[in-house]
C-alpha cells in the first residue's frame, strides 16, 4: 500500500529547485543555436578566455584547432539582450571576453538600452581551440553550465558559480599540466568528473 506523508519545507524547496534546474537543463538540449561569432587562429601562442554570465545556460567544449572560438547562441525572444564577444591579441597572447547576458545592449536601431534587472535568459555554445594553451576565468550566475574541457590544453582554470547547476568534465587527459585551478561554488549543484586527467 502506498502511503503519502507531508513533506517538510526544506524537502519541498529542494524538490522545487531540482525540478527547475532539471527543466532548464532540458531546455539547453533543445535549444536552436545560431552562429554568433567565429575567431580564426592566427599567430597566437596562448589564449586568455573570460566568460561572464548572469541568467544564461552555457555549453563549453572543444572545437576545431583552426578556430580560437566559435560562439553560437539562442535567445529567449528577439527583444532580449544579444550578449557580446570581444577579442584582441597582443604579444602572441589572445584575449577573448564573452558577456553572456549584459545589462546594456543595442536595440537593433543602433540605440543603447540599459536594464537594471535583466530577466531574459540566453543559451550559449562556446567551442574553443585545442591548438594552444588556454587560461579560463568563468563567472556564472543563475543557469546551467556544461563545461567539457576534454582534449583542450587548459593552462589555468578559475570558476565561480552562483545559483546554478554546473557539470565540469575532463574525459581525456589535459595536454599539459594545469598551473592553477580554483573552483568556488555558491548555491549550486556542482559535479566534477575526471579531474585527475
Amino acid at each position: 500500500m502506498l502511503r503519502l506523508t507531508r513533506l517538510n519545507t526544506s524537502t519541498r524547496i529542494f524538490l522545487s529547485s531540482a525540478l527547475f534546474l532539471g527543466l532548464t537543463g532540458f531546455a539547453l538540449v533543445l535549444t536552436d543555436f545560431k552562429p554568433f561569432k567565429k575567431i580564426p587562429l592566427g599567430s597566437e601562442k596562448e589564449l586568455k578566455a573570460t566568460i561572464e554570465g548572469g541568467l544564461a545556460d552555457i555549453l563549453i567544449a572543444r572545437g576545431t584547432a583552426s578556430t580560437i572560438l566559435e560562439a553560437e547562441m539562442a535567445r529567449e525572444d528577439d527583444d532580449s539582450p544579444v550578449g557580446s564577444v570581444d577579442y584582441s591579441s597582443r604579444g602572441g597572447i589572445g584575449y577573448v571576453s564573452v558577456e553572456l547576458n549584459p545589462d546594456k545592449w543595442e536595440d537593433g536601431r543602433g540605440k543603447k538600452k540599459q536594464r537594471h534587472l535583466n530577466i531574459h535568459s540566453s543559451s550559449w555554445k562556446l567551442l574553443y581551440t585545442d591548438a594552444i594553451p588556454i587560461s579560463f576565468d568563468i563567472e556564472l550566475g543563475l543557469g546551467n553550465g556544461d563545461i567539457d574541457l576534454s582534449g583542450l590544453n587548459v593552462k589555468d582554470f578559475d570558476l565561480s558559480t552562483g545559483a546554478s547547476s554546473v557539470r565540469l568534465a575532463f574525459n581525456e587527459p589535459n595536454k599539459g599540466a594545469i598551473e592553477t585551478m580554483t573552483i568556488e561554488a555558491g548555491l549550486s549543484k556542482f559535479r566534477a568528473m575526471g579531474l585527475g586527467n
